[in-house]
């Protein structure tokens, strides 16, 4: 379950870092501002949590957690904010 977990708040931490990218550049300012609440959340997590674990598929989980994140934000960003103009 820990490895879950942290794909998840690594996962969430890296999808709000690149939504909070595509925000600032094109300057979404209210999408800006509550992506940094869950940037903030997220790596609070990551933090307290992730330095207690200590096996290889605990650091997989994380390291898979990234690019998938980055990946998504990016699809969900184009389709979520073309609805919102």
């Amino acid at each position: 379950m820990t490895e879950f977990w942290t794909f998840v708040a690594t996962f969430g931490l890296v999808f709000a870092l690149a939504f909070q990218s595509l925000n600032t550049n094109r300057g979404h300012y209210r999408a800006a501002f509550i992506t940094s609440w869950i940037i903030g959340g997220f790596q609070l997590y990551v933090l307290k949590a992730i330095p207690a674990a200590t096996t290889l598929s605990v650091d997989l989980a994380y390291l898979a957690g990234g690019p998938v994140g980055a990946l998504v934000a990016m699809y969900v960003h184009t389709r979520w904010m073309k609805r919102r103009h």
